[in-house]
């Protein structure tokens, strides 16, 4: 009697055991499903509403691959020259070159043998020795080919540098106008002609730098083409008698929000193609920067800085010029990763907890998920604004803290009281050192400095999911950064907990201000805005238009949270424990 009475029971229980393995292993694939289609939806394909189907006038060439700079002197061999110029066949007409060394010295005889027009140029800069070395090739060079170097450009953003005065650029260029028959110019920022006007009487054709992202005041992708005709129609104006010519005019497709303008492979499709099409139609001259990624350049302007190529560093053309395009091609591989790794996450860490209650289970899974996908797009976002070694360590670092960071949140939304506290408690107050300091320093200088919203979005979220949990359980006493790990609040003087969240807002609010900040500086800006109160509602609009920089602020405020409640929690009656708590 009685094996027939345990029997049944014991083949209930294993029913309900293989139930809840199942209905875990389908939560689990339920979870990575979803996943996989918000990441889809976020890349999926894209009408920019403008199509070209013809090769845009110029593009800039400069064919660096990775390992190659002009900073450190390591130069494209003749053989990377000519596979570089044959990958942008069909994709432009001509090249412009921005030196007459440097490798350069190749180009006219591949340009005539390929088929490409050609702008030939003198770099000029600080160095004397220099200066006399390329004026002299670019002078040599225009003779030898007068068939295929059709313009010659002597400088590039000298006056925006301050390399040289106005006096000895006029110099070089009067040399060379004497020695060369190609029509003459020099390239610049468009405001610095009219800064400068004594330098636009001497060339026969101003080459305008128009790059609404990089302006004093950044200008949104869908402002871009009326801000580009606004600019080209006041030179035009301002120079009746000179002939003008786009020298460069182009979008990121990666770094930081500046304003209203965002980098995007989309928005850098949308703006290259109404260029051409903007062109064609007003009989514009332009060149369009830049053919090839250029990664040394981010040494000079951060991520953004190396990202304006029509092609990768990997010579894979990024948007066609025509049709639907794919923000980020390579998304199923992240995709399928984020979801591998949070389903791993999900089976180490909740696997094994029987008692757990259905919405319980379905929480942990859906966290996994999510803190999985974050950390993952995350270190994809640092690894592509990483181009150097220290670069490479320095996103291996803020990547493995973060990745941590995630394992103790998960394992404290498990089993709060066996929860890793040391780690968390340590791994939450060095992050939240870190991304403070780079408030203060995009606050301080952050015109080219990246925003690390990806990195933050991960701590925010983490410290989110703690806090709400915590809540649920015991209020406020949950919410603070001690029990929140599962332990007992430290026992630091009360102020450090204020010191702590303090920073933190006021990190919120450099960030944000920083936008302000950059903006007030610009001197193109002060002149257009005498007023101050003409300054303050456009330094706001940029401010609240910069998506990254918002989402920066928003998740060092929630960072913020544990520690205001660890304070809040002290005043309330000194150290707290789990029991206290009633987290057990």
């Amino acid at each position: 009697m009685r094996r027939s009475v345990v029997r049944p029971w014991f083949a209930l229980f294993l029913l309900a055991v293989l139930m809840r393995k199942f209905l875990f292993l389908f939560l689990v694939a339920i979870v990575a499903v979803v996943n996989f289609a918000l990441w889809g939806w976020l890349n999926r394909p894209v009408d920019v509403g403008i199509d070209w189907a013809k090769p845009v006038q110029s593009m800039s060439f400069a064919p660096f691959r990775k390992g190659q700079s002009p900073l450190e002197m390591i130069y494209p061999s003749p053989e990377q020259v000519e596979e570089d110029l044959l990958a942008l066949k069909g994709q432009a007409e001509g090249v412009r070159v921005y030196t007459s060394q440097e490798g350069m010295e190749v180009l006219p005889d591949l340009a005539r043998k390929h088929g490409f027009d050609l702008t030939f140029s003198a770099w000029l800069g600080v160095t004397p020795e220099v200066n006399e070395a390329e004026v002299t090739a670019l002078i040599e060079a225009a003779n030898a080919h007068p068939d295929v170097i059709k313009r010659v450009i002597v400088g590039n953003e000298v006056l925006l540098r301050g390399d040289l005065t106005p006096e000895e650029l006029i110099a070089f260029i009067r040399r060379v106008k004497a020695e060369v028959q190609q029509p003459v110019s020099y390239a610049d920022v468009w405001a610095f002609f009219l800064k400068y006007p004594e330098v636009a009487e001497e060339v026969d054709f101003l080459t305008i730098h128009i790059l609404p992202y990089w302006e004093d005041e950044p200008v949104s992708v869908r402002d871009a083409e009326r801000h580009l005709i606004e600019i080209y129609d006041k030179m035009a104006l301002s120079f009746p008698d000179k002939p003008l010519m786009i020298g460069e005019s182009g979008w990121p497709t990666m770094g930081r929000d500046r304003g209203p303008a965002q980098p995007g492979v989309a928005n850098a499709a949308h703006y290259v193609r109404s260029l051409a099409k903007v062109a064609e139609e007003r009989g514009i001259q332009y060149n369009v920067v830049e053919a090839f990624d250029q990664y040394w350049k981010s040494k000079l302007e951060g991520t953004v800085g190396g990202a304006w190529g029509v092609l990768d560093v990997d010579r894979r053309v990024k948007f066609t010029m025509s049709g639907p395009v794919v923000e980020n091609p390579d998304w199923p591989f992240l995709a399928a990763g984020s979801a591998a790794l949070g389903a791993v996450a999900a089976l180490v860490l909740f696997w094994r907890r029987r008692e757990e209650k259905l919405p319980g289970l379905i929480g942990g899974v859906a966290a996994a998920s999510l803190l999985s996908a974050l950390l993952l797009a995350a270190a994809h976002v640092a690894a592509e604004g990483s181009f150097s070694p220290l670069g490479h360590l320095g996103v291996a670092v803020r990547i493995l803290l973060l990745g941590g960071f995630v394992y103790a949140v998960l394992a404290a939304l498990r089993v709060p009281e066996q929860a890793p506290t040391r780690l968390g408690q340590a791994l939450l107050l060095a992050l939240a050192g870190i991304y403070v300091t780079w408030a203060a320093l995009l606050a301080w200088d952050g015109r080219y400095r990246d925003i690390p919203y990806a990195d933050v979005t991960v701590l925010g979220v983490g410290i989110a999911l703690l806090s709400i949990s915590g809540f649920l359980r015991s209020g406020l006493a949950g919410m603070a950064f001690g029990p929140m790990f599962g332990g007992v609040l430290p026992a630091a003087p009360r102020f450090a907990d204020k010191a702590v969240a303090g920073l933190l807002l006021l990190g919120a609010i450099a960030a944000c201000a920083s936008e302000g900040i950059a903006l007030a500086r610009g001197q193109d800006f002060i002149t257009l805005h005498p007023e101050l109160s003409e300054r303050v509602p456009l330094i706001l609009k940029a401010t609240v238009a910069n998506t990254q920089m918002n989402i920066f602020a928003f998740m060092l405020i929630l960072t913020a949270i544990p520690f205001w409640a660890n304070g809040a929690a002290l005043r309330r009656g000194g150290r707290v424990r789990m029991d206290e708590a009633k987290l057990h």
